[in-house]
This record gives structure tokens, C-alpha cells and sequence, in this order.
């Protein structure tokens, strides 16, 4: 009995991890998912133009863009991370306004 709860614990955790996880990404045209690695190109062919844009450059010359979709008032907002014109992280915000 204590190990299938220990099993059973373990399952939930994991799939709210897994969960969380999948809703940080970014889905696009075609249900197509932005991922970690895509060019600035890609996901721009991909997602359209971004709703906001912010640029810096950090240490050693490196180049971080953030471009935010607001995907409307029911959806998470996205911001795209980019370092040096790849995506380094995708991250979930809060809800959007905009009406798609």
C-alpha cells in the first residue's frame, strides 16, 4: 500500500511538471511549436510579427532580444527570449489583451 502511493505521488508530480513544461512553449501557424535553437526568421515566418520588442546587449557583446505575443485575454502572453538570433527560452507572462 505505501509503495502504490509513493508511485502514485510520483505520477502526479510529474505530470503536472511535464504539464507546466509543455504550457511555456509557443504555438503558432499550423500548431507549429517555436523551440529552443529557431532563428529569429523562423519564428517570425512562423508567429508574425511580435506584439512588443525589447533589445540589450548583455556581457561579451551578446545580443538578447525579447519579442512578447499576446495571444488575448483567455491565453498567457509569451515572450520569446532570443540570444544571438536563436531562441534561448520561452516564457508564459500574464493574460493577454488583445482580442485574435
Amino acid at each position: 500500500m505505501r509503495y502504490s502511493l509513493s508511485v502514485l505521488a510520483l505520477l502526479v508530480i510529474l505530470s503536472q511538471s511535464i504539464t507546466a513544461r509543455a504550457d511555456d512553449g509557443l504555438r503558432c501557424k499550423e500548431d507549429r511549436l517555436v523551440h529552443e535553437g529557431d532563428q529569429m526568421y523562423e519564428v517570425q515566418a512562423l508567429c508574425g510579427e511580435p506584439d512588443s520588442v525589447f533589445h540589450r546587449v548583455e556581457r561579451h557583446g551578446v545580443q538578447v532580444d525579447e519579442w512578447t505575443y499576446d495571444l488575448g485575454p483567455t491565453t498567457f502572453t509569451r515572450t520569446v527570449v532570443f540570444r544571438n538570433g536563436c531562441v534561448a527560452d520561452i516564457v508564459a507572462n500574464f493574460y493577454g489583451h488583445k482580442s485574435r
